[in-house]
C-alpha cells in the first residue's frame, strides 16, 4: 500500500499545537469556519413528537434550552455509566437493522462509504473508505492497531485480511462483540483481530502499545472527546497516528434555521452522537500533545453513501412504527430512521460535513 498517497494530498486543514492557530493547505478557500460548539442537551423522551416535512423527511420536536458546554466538558443530567448505557442500548436493538439492510455477508463495518471514479457499489464504496483511511495512516503487516468502537468489527477485520496488522477493537455493546469475534474466527482471522468490551475514553490497554489508534464514525458516541484524545495519545508508540473519520457540524448551531436545528436533534437523539465543530476536535486534539494534525473535508465522496441512508430510512420507518405499536421494538427503532432521513437533508444544506483527521503523537 502506497502510504503517501491519500486524500489529503491536495488539500488539508492543519492545526498547530503551539501556536493554537490553523493553516490550510488548499488550493480553494475552505468555507464554514468552525468556531465554538454549543452542545446537544438530551430532552426528557416525553417531550419529542413526530412529524412529517417536505420532502419526507421525519423528523422529531425537541423542546431544548441553551447549552453551551465545550468540548470535553461532562452532561449535568447524566453520568458516564448513563451514558455508556445509553450507547450500548442504542446498539443492542439497532445493530439488527445495519446487519439486515447496511452490512452484507463479506463486509461487517456500519460506516459511509467513500466513493471515487472507480466506485459504483455500495459496498465497495465501504471497503474503500477503510482503503482510504489505511493509507493515510501508513498501517503496515504487524503494527498494532487499536479500532476505538469498533462497532460489529467490519473495520478490523477488513485490516486483519487486507493488510495483516494486529488489531484490538474496543466497544461498549457485548452483542456487537460477540458478533465481530465470531465473524474474526469464520474469516480465520482470529489471530490477528481480537475484541474486548471496554470504555475506549478509559481502556485500561498498556501505554505505547500501540501504533495506530483508529476511530471511524464513533467519538460521537462520547460527550468526554478530548478525554478520549488524551486516552488515545497515552496508548500510542512515540511517532504513532490517530487516524479519525466522522461527522462534523457544517456551521455553527445558532445559524441554524429552526428547521435545521430539529434535523440536528434529530440525528443526536436518533443515533445516540454528540456533534462539533472540526475546529473544536482539531484544538482538543493538540492539547492532548498530538502534532502534524490535519483535517480533510470529504462530504462530496459519501453523499452517494448519505443518499443510501436517507432511502432505508424512508423505507424502514413503516416497519419501524409496525413493531413499535406491537412492542417488538422500542422507541429507538423509530428514532433511528427518522436519523437516516434527516442527515440526507443536513448535509446537501451544508449543516453537517463529513471528514478525516490525521495526527501524530
Amino acid at each position: 500500500m502506497n502510504c503517501s498517497a491519500g486524500p489529503f494530498g491536495e488539500e488539508a486543514l492543519t492545526y498547530s499545537a503551539a501556536s493554537g492557530q490553523r493553516s490550510c493547505s488548499c488550493n480553494r478557500a475552505d468555507g464554514n469556519e468552525a468556531r465554538n460548539l454549543n452542545r446537544y442537551k438530551k430532552p426528557h423522551e416525553n417531550q419529542n413528537t413526530f412529524y412529517r416535512t417536505k420532502p419526507r423527511m421525519i423528523l422529531m420536536k425537541h423542546r431544548t434550552g441553551r447549552n453551551t458546554h465545550l468540548i470535553g466538558a461532562h452532561c449535568k443530567d447524566r453520568s458516564n455509566m448513563a451514558a455508556i448505557s445509553e450507547i450500548a442500548n442504542y446498539f443492542t436493538e439497532c445493530s439488527i437493522d445495519y446487519r439486515r439492510f447496511w452490512t452484507d455477508g463479506k463486509n461487517l463495518a456500519m460506516h459511509y462509504g467513500y466513493w471515487d471514479s472507480e466506485t459504483s457499489e455500495l459496498q465497495d464504496a465501504i471497503s474503500n473508505m477503510n482503503k482510504v483511511l489505511c493509507r493515510k495512516a501508513c498501517i503496515r503487516p504487524g503494527e498494532a492497531v487499536l479500532d476505538a468502537g469498533c462497532g460489529l468489527g467490519g473495520s478490523a477485520i477488513w485490516i486483519a485480511e487486507h493488510i495483516g496488522a494486529r488489531v484490538v477493537g474496543v466497544n461498549v455493546c457485548e452483542k456487537d462483540l460477540q458478533t465481530a469475534a465470531r465473524s474474526a474466527k469464520e474469516r480465520k482471522v482470529d489471530q490477528l483481530a481480537e475484541f474486548r468490551y471496554g470504555d475506549m475514553r478509559a481502556t485500561g490497554l498498556a501505554a505505547a502499545s500501540f501504533d495506530v489508534v483508529w476511530a471511524v464514525e464513533s467519538i460521537v458516541h462520547t460527550d468526554d472527546k478530548a478525554v478520549f484524545f488524551h486516552e488515545a495519545h497515552r496508548l500510542l508508540k512515540e511517532g504513532g497516528r490517530l487516524i479519525i473519520a466522522d461527522g462534523f457540524l457544517g456551521k455553527e448551531r445558532f445559524a441554524f434555521s429552526k428547521h435545521q436545528t430539529a434535523a440536528l436533534n434529530t440525528i443526536e437523539k436518533g443515533w445516540a452522537i454528540s456533534i462539533a465543530m472540526p475546529d473544536e476536535y482539531l484544538q482538543a486534539i493538540g492539547k492532548a500533545g498530538f502534532r502534524n494534525i490535519e483535517f480533510k473535508d470529504i462530504t462530496p465522496n459519501i453523499m452517494r453513501t448519505s443518499r443510501h441512508i436517507y432511502v432505508r430510512g424512508i423505507l424502514l420507518h413503516p416497519v419501524a412504527l409496525l413493531l413499535r405499536a406491537l412492542r417488538v421494538r422500542t422507541w429507538r427503532g423509530l428514532y433511528n430512521c427518522a436519523a437516516c432521513t434527516a442527515q440526507y437533508t443536513m448535509f446537501a444544506q451544508g449543516c453537517w460535513r463529513y471528514g478525516i483527521i490525521y495526527a501524530q503523537k
